[in-house]
Protein backbone atom coordinates (compact mmCIF):
# COMPACT_ATOMS: atom_id res chain seq x y z
CA UNK A 1 0.00 0.00 0.00
CA UNK A 2 1.31 3.44 -0.95
CA UNK A 3 0.77 6.22 1.61
CA UNK A 4 0.90 9.83 0.45
CA UNK A 5 1.58 12.83 2.65
CA UNK A 6 1.64 16.49 1.65
CA UNK A 7 4.31 18.56 3.40
CA UNK A 8 4.25 22.36 3.52
CA UNK A 9 7.85 23.53 3.97
CA UNK A 10 8.97 27.00 5.05
CA UNK A 11 12.64 27.80 4.46
CA UNK A 12 14.33 31.04 5.49
CA UNK A 13 17.14 32.68 3.47
CA UNK A 14 20.62 31.30 4.26
CA UNK A 15 19.11 28.44 6.26
CA UNK A 16 18.79 24.70 5.69
CA UNK A 17 15.68 22.71 6.53
CA UNK A 18 16.21 18.99 7.09
CA UNK A 19 13.24 16.61 6.78
CA UNK A 20 13.89 13.37 8.70
CA UNK A 21 11.75 10.22 8.32
CA UNK A 22 12.13 7.61 11.06
CA UNK A 23 10.86 4.45 9.36
CA UNK A 24 11.27 2.40 12.54
CA UNK A 25 8.85 4.55 14.53
CA UNK A 26 5.34 3.18 15.00
CA UNK A 27 2.26 5.12 13.95
CA UNK A 28 1.13 7.22 11.00
CA UNK A 29 3.55 8.49 8.40
CA UNK A 30 3.15 12.06 9.67
CA UNK A 31 4.27 10.92 13.15
CA UNK A 32 7.50 9.56 11.69
CA UNK A 33 8.55 12.89 10.15
CA UNK A 34 10.54 15.54 12.02
CA UNK A 35 12.03 18.83 10.87
CA UNK A 36 15.38 20.35 11.78
CA UNK A 37 16.43 23.93 11.10
CA UNK A 38 15.71 27.51 12.12
CA UNK A 39 12.20 27.37 10.66
CA UNK A 40 11.51 23.76 11.67
CA UNK A 41 8.60 24.63 13.97
CA UNK A 42 6.93 26.64 11.20
CA UNK A 43 7.12 23.70 8.81
CA UNK A 44 5.88 21.35 11.53
CA UNK A 45 2.86 23.58 12.15
CA UNK A 46 2.05 24.01 8.44
CA UNK A 47 2.48 20.30 7.65
CA UNK A 48 1.00 18.61 10.72
CA UNK A 49 -1.21 21.00 12.67
CA UNK A 50 -2.64 23.81 10.52
CA UNK A 51 -6.33 23.42 9.77
CA UNK A 52 -6.92 23.76 6.01
CA UNK A 53 -10.43 24.29 4.61
CA UNK A 54 -9.91 25.34 1.00
CA UNK A 55 -12.74 23.51 -0.76
CA UNK A 56 -15.65 24.89 1.26
CA UNK A 57 -18.38 26.04 -1.13
CA UNK A 58 -21.87 27.34 -0.35
CA UNK A 59 -24.76 24.91 -0.65
CA UNK A 60 -27.46 25.73 -3.16
CA UNK A 61 -30.10 26.55 -0.54
CA UNK A 62 -27.68 28.09 1.98
CA UNK A 63 -28.11 31.82 2.59
CA UNK A 64 -24.97 34.02 2.49
CA UNK A 65 -25.22 34.80 6.21
CA UNK A 66 -25.44 31.07 7.04
CA UNK A 67 -22.44 30.32 4.84
CA UNK A 68 -20.52 33.15 6.55
CA UNK A 69 -21.38 31.65 9.95
CA UNK A 70 -20.07 28.29 8.77
CA UNK A 71 -16.82 29.90 7.62
CA UNK A 72 -16.51 31.77 10.95
CA UNK A 73 -16.81 28.44 12.80
CA UNK A 74 -14.05 26.91 10.67
CA UNK A 75 -11.91 30.00 11.18
CA UNK A 76 -12.29 29.60 14.95
CA UNK A 77 -11.14 25.98 14.64
CA UNK A 78 -8.07 27.13 12.64
CA UNK A 79 -7.26 29.81 15.23
CA UNK A 80 -7.64 27.39 18.15
CA UNK A 81 -5.31 24.87 16.49
CA UNK A 82 -2.77 27.62 15.86
CA UNK A 83 -2.97 28.94 19.44
CA UNK A 84 -2.64 25.42 20.89
CA UNK A 85 0.48 24.80 18.79
CA UNK A 86 1.87 28.23 19.72
CA UNK A 87 1.45 27.54 23.43
CA UNK A 88 3.53 24.35 23.24
CA UNK A 89 6.07 25.42 20.61
CA UNK A 90 8.23 28.49 20.17
CA UNK A 91 7.37 30.35 16.96
CA UNK A 92 8.99 33.59 15.69
CA UNK A 93 6.98 36.69 16.56
CA UNK A 94 6.82 37.79 12.93
CA UNK A 95 5.29 34.43 11.90
CA UNK A 96 2.67 34.63 14.67
CA UNK A 97 1.56 38.02 13.27
CA UNK A 98 1.66 36.71 9.71
CA UNK A 99 -0.36 33.55 10.43
CA UNK A 100 -3.13 35.34 12.31
CA UNK A 101 -3.55 37.80 9.44
CA UNK A 102 -3.40 34.96 6.91
CA UNK A 103 -6.16 33.00 8.68
CA UNK A 104 -8.50 36.00 8.80
CA UNK A 105 -7.74 37.07 5.21
CA UNK A 106 -8.44 33.58 3.90
CA UNK A 107 -11.72 33.48 5.82
CA UNK A 108 -12.83 36.78 4.29
CA UNK A 109 -11.74 35.67 0.81
CA UNK A 110 -14.06 32.64 1.04
CA UNK A 111 -16.96 34.86 2.06
CA UNK A 112 -16.34 37.20 -0.87
CA UNK A 113 -15.85 34.49 -3.50
CA UNK A 114 -19.13 32.76 -2.63
CA UNK A 115 -21.05 35.27 -4.75
CA UNK A 116 -19.29 34.21 -7.96
CA UNK A 117 -20.05 30.57 -7.14
CA UNK A 118 -23.67 31.38 -6.35
CA UNK A 119 -24.06 33.24 -9.63
CA UNK A 120 -23.12 30.17 -11.65
CA UNK A 121 -25.19 27.83 -9.48
CA UNK A 122 -28.30 29.89 -9.95
CA UNK A 123 -27.55 30.54 -13.62
CA UNK A 124 -27.61 26.80 -14.26
CA UNK A 125 -30.65 26.13 -12.10
CA UNK A 126 -32.95 29.05 -12.95
CA UNK A 127 -35.06 28.58 -16.08
CA UNK A 128 -36.37 32.06 -16.88
CA UNK A 129 -34.39 35.27 -17.24
CA UNK A 130 -36.76 37.20 -14.98
CA UNK A 131 -36.46 34.73 -12.10
CA UNK A 132 -32.69 34.55 -12.61
CA UNK A 133 -32.36 38.33 -12.42
CA UNK A 134 -34.45 38.47 -9.24
CA UNK A 135 -32.34 35.78 -7.60
CA UNK A 136 -29.05 37.46 -8.50
CA UNK A 137 -30.31 40.87 -7.39
CA UNK A 138 -31.42 39.41 -4.05
CA UNK A 139 -27.94 37.95 -3.46
CA UNK A 140 -26.20 41.18 -4.51
CA UNK A 141 -28.47 43.32 -2.30
CA UNK A 142 -27.93 41.05 0.69
CA UNK A 143 -24.18 41.29 0.11
CA UNK A 144 -24.33 45.10 -0.11
CA UNK A 145 -26.35 45.33 3.10
CA UNK A 146 -23.93 42.98 4.85
CA UNK A 147 -20.91 45.01 3.72
CA UNK A 148 -22.58 48.29 4.69
CA UNK A 149 -23.39 46.97 8.17
CA UNK A 150 -19.74 45.93 8.53
CA UNK A 151 -18.72 49.43 7.50
CA UNK A 152 -21.01 51.01 10.11
CA UNK A 153 -19.81 48.70 12.89
CA UNK A 154 -16.09 48.96 12.10
CA UNK A 155 -13.73 50.02 14.86
CA UNK A 156 -12.17 53.39 14.13
CA UNK A 157 -8.85 54.56 15.52
CA UNK A 158 -8.98 57.65 17.67
CA UNK A 159 -6.32 60.28 18.32
CA UNK A 160 -3.58 58.90 20.56
CA UNK A 161 -4.64 55.25 20.21
CA UNK A 162 -1.96 52.69 19.41
CA UNK A 163 -1.96 51.71 15.74
CA UNK A 164 -2.66 48.01 15.01
CA UNK A 165 0.39 46.02 13.97
CA UNK A 166 0.91 44.63 10.50
CA UNK A 167 3.49 42.50 8.75
CA UNK A 168 4.10 42.86 4.97
CA UNK A 169 6.72 42.09 2.32
CA UNK A 170 8.78 44.73 0.58
CA UNK A 171 9.72 44.72 -3.10
CA UNK A 172 12.76 42.54 -2.39
CA UNK A 173 10.79 39.95 -0.41
CA UNK A 174 12.08 41.10 3.00
CA UNK A 175 9.63 41.11 5.92
CA UNK A 176 8.69 44.52 7.38
CA UNK A 177 6.57 45.17 10.47
CA UNK A 178 5.08 48.41 11.76
CA UNK A 179 6.96 47.83 15.01
CA UNK A 180 10.24 48.22 13.05
CA UNK A 181 9.57 51.96 12.99
CA UNK A 182 8.82 52.41 16.68
CA UNK A 183 9.73 55.89 17.90
CA UNK A 184 9.66 57.44 14.43
CA UNK A 185 7.22 59.79 12.72
CA UNK A 186 5.45 57.53 10.22
CA UNK A 187 3.44 58.45 7.13
CA UNK A 188 1.43 55.52 5.71
CA UNK A 189 0.72 55.99 2.01
CA UNK A 190 -1.82 53.58 0.49
CA UNK A 191 -1.72 53.46 -3.31
CA UNK A 192 -2.37 51.28 -6.37
CA UNK A 193 -0.93 50.99 -9.85
CA UNK A 194 -4.45 51.59 -11.21
CA UNK A 195 -4.77 54.95 -9.38
CA UNK A 196 -3.62 57.83 -11.60
CA UNK A 197 -3.56 60.44 -8.78
CA UNK A 198 -1.47 58.04 -6.67
CA UNK A 199 1.09 57.66 -9.45
CA UNK A 200 1.14 61.40 -10.06
CA UNK A 201 1.85 62.11 -6.38
CA UNK A 202 4.91 59.81 -6.14
CA UNK A 203 7.49 62.53 -7.01
CA UNK A 204 6.03 64.82 -4.31
CA UNK A 205 6.19 62.07 -1.72
CA UNK A 206 9.78 61.33 -2.72
CA UNK A 207 10.54 64.99 -2.05
CA UNK A 208 9.12 64.58 1.47
CA UNK A 209 11.48 61.66 2.09
CA UNK A 210 14.46 63.66 0.88
CA UNK A 211 13.50 66.75 2.89
CA UNK A 212 12.64 65.15 6.25
CA UNK A 213 14.61 61.90 6.35
CA UNK A 214 17.05 63.44 8.84
CA UNK A 215 14.15 64.30 11.20
CA UNK A 216 13.29 60.73 12.19
CA UNK A 217 10.61 60.66 9.47
CA UNK A 218 9.76 57.53 7.45
CA UNK A 219 7.40 57.11 4.53
CA UNK A 220 5.80 53.66 4.29
CA UNK A 221 4.18 53.03 0.89
CA UNK A 222 1.60 50.20 0.90
CA UNK A 223 0.36 49.00 -2.50
CA UNK A 224 -3.21 47.64 -2.65
CA UNK A 225 -2.74 46.10 -6.09
CA UNK A 226 -3.12 42.31 -6.36
CA UNK A 227 -0.73 42.16 -9.33
CA UNK A 228 2.83 41.85 -8.01
CA UNK A 229 4.40 42.32 -11.44
CA UNK A 230 2.64 45.66 -12.02
CA UNK A 231 3.56 46.75 -8.50
CA UNK A 232 7.26 46.03 -8.99
CA UNK A 233 7.37 47.54 -12.49
CA UNK A 234 5.55 50.72 -11.49
CA UNK A 235 7.62 51.08 -8.32
CA UNK A 236 10.89 50.77 -10.26
CA UNK A 237 9.73 53.05 -13.07
CA UNK A 238 8.59 55.84 -10.72
CA UNK A 239 11.47 55.21 -8.27
CA UNK A 240 9.26 54.95 -5.19
CA UNK A 241 11.51 55.88 -2.26
CA UNK A 242 11.82 54.43 1.20
CA UNK A 243 9.68 51.50 2.32
CA UNK A 244 7.66 49.95 -0.50
CA UNK A 245 5.30 47.25 0.76
CA UNK A 246 2.42 45.23 -0.67
CA UNK A 247 -0.74 43.87 0.91
CA UNK A 248 -1.49 40.22 0.22
CA UNK A 249 -4.85 40.07 -1.56
CA UNK A 250 -6.69 36.86 -2.31
CA UNK A 251 -8.26 36.56 -5.76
Amino acid sequence: MITKLCLVLWVLPNDTLNVVINRKKEGKLSDKITFKGTASKISEYLSKTKFYYYDIKPNKEELPRDYNSRIDSLTLVALNKFNDFKRNNKLPGWFVEYEKIDIFLFSESLKQSQYNQRYWMYKQAVKTKATETQTINRIINEYKINQYNKYLSRKMLVMGEKAPGFYLEDINGAKVSLSDFKGKLICLNFWGTYCAPCIKSIPKKNELVQKYSSNNFVLVNICLDNNSFLWKDESSLKRVKKYNLKIRIYP
